[in-house]
């Protein structure tokens, strides 16, 4: 019986991937990973080898923060995961791309870092503009940074919080009450040196009252507002998609947008229609929006850094007995939730990618 055949089958594409790798510690690397198994099942991109490589640029001084540039994400030695569906990490990747920044280091003049938030120095100079927070739970420090260190005032909105919280009603601490810059530092609750207003709303792409909310456009919180006058927050739990769309459909209101703090929810909220909203279809269409929304903003860092740093399928995936991520990267990694933040391209004069 000849054997030529399979051989050459199974050879071939290990030559071609050989063929690729540049040095000695890749090629090590490389063998490790097949070392795991069955070569055609967990065979790992040569993109992947080329990753296990990267460090963050942060090294060694990161922060458990959003960061700038290029994110390192290793990928798994081991594929942790019961199953590996390629369009997911097709999927996977696309993300990675588009909140990956490509502004030169110069563009911004630095970043200030903060939670989950990486925020362009040069668009932060403008005080008479306005903060517009979405989804702020019991607390929203983007709002008290927005306050004490820009000086900026905020203005927060949250459907789903009680009436009586301090934020909503208005009694935490703040300019009205005679707080005062830098009364605020430490603070252990949330506080507020500027002046800032509270509105049981949310967001959604058409404005009324249903399930005992109301709900308005984000286009009408710009409306009459200068263009590059509104720092923007959103963390409202996968509606983003349909404010979002809506958005990028009216290039006025776009050029409005100073800056942009995203949380991406892909795939969610489900309810009922979970194989709806976590199939391939929907989430096609959520990385689409993404991909135009990185062509109109400059993404300015992301979380996804931070967050591979806490993975480690090594130790929880050992039996490849998880449970694949609606959409990872080639190597594993999910990237299903996560923020970014986004800078407005006419402010800078740089293109978006």
């Amino acid at each position: 019986m000849r054997t030529v055949g399979t051989c050459a089958m199974i050879s071939a594409p290990i030559a071609l991937v050989m063929a690729t790798i540049e040095s000695e510690s890749e090629m090590i690397l490389y063998r490790k990973m097949l070392q795991i198994g069955d070569v055609n099942r967990r065979l790992l991109r040569i993109g992947d080898v080329k990753r296990q490589r990267c460090s963050p640029i942060c090294t060694p001084n990161c922060s458990q923060s959003s960061r700038p540039g290029k994110p390192c994400l290793p990928a798994a030695m081991v594929w942790p995961f019961r199953s590996n569906t390629e369009w997911r990490s097709d999927l996977g990747e696309r993300i990675v791309q588009a909140v990956t920044p490509t502004l030169p280091d110069e563009a911004c003049g630095g970043y200030h870092l903060f939670g989950d938030h990486t925020f362009c120095v040069k668009a932060m100079m403008e005080s008479t503009a306005v903060a517009l927070s979405y989804g702020i739970e019991k607390r929203d420090l983007w709002s008290e940074l927005m306050s004490n260190v820009f000086h900026v005032p905020p203005c927060l909105h949250d459907c789903s919080v009680p009436p009586r919280s301090p934020l909503i009603a208005a009694t935490a601490p703040n300019g009205t009450n005679a707080t005062g810059f830098g009364n605020c530092k430490n603070a252990k609750k949330a506080c507020y040196e500027m002046p800032y207003k509270a509105f049981s709303i949310c967001l959604w792409q058409k404005s009324g009252r249903m399930t005992g909310r109301n709900y308005e456009t984000l286009e009408s919180h710009l409306e009459g507002l200068a263009n590059l006058s509104a720092y923007i927050k959103m963390d409202v739990e996968g509606v983003e998609w349909q404010v979002l769309e809506r958005l990028l459909s009216n290039q006025t209101t776009m050029r409005k947008i100073r800056t942009l703090d995203v949380e991406f929810h892909f795939g969610f909220p489900c309810g009922e229609t979970a194989e709806l909203c976590t199939g391939q279809e929907q989430l096609e269409a959520e990385v689409r929006i993404l991909e135009r929304l990185s062509q109109h903003f400059n993404v300015t860092g992301s979380n996804l850094e931070v967050y591979r740093e806490g993975w480690h399928p090594e130790d929880d995936c050992k039996q490849q007995q998880c449970i694949e991520p609606l959409v990872h990267t080639s190597g594993g990694f999910g990237v299903a939730q996560f923020s970014a933040s986004f800078v407005n391209s006419e402010l800078l004069a740089t293109p978006a990618s």
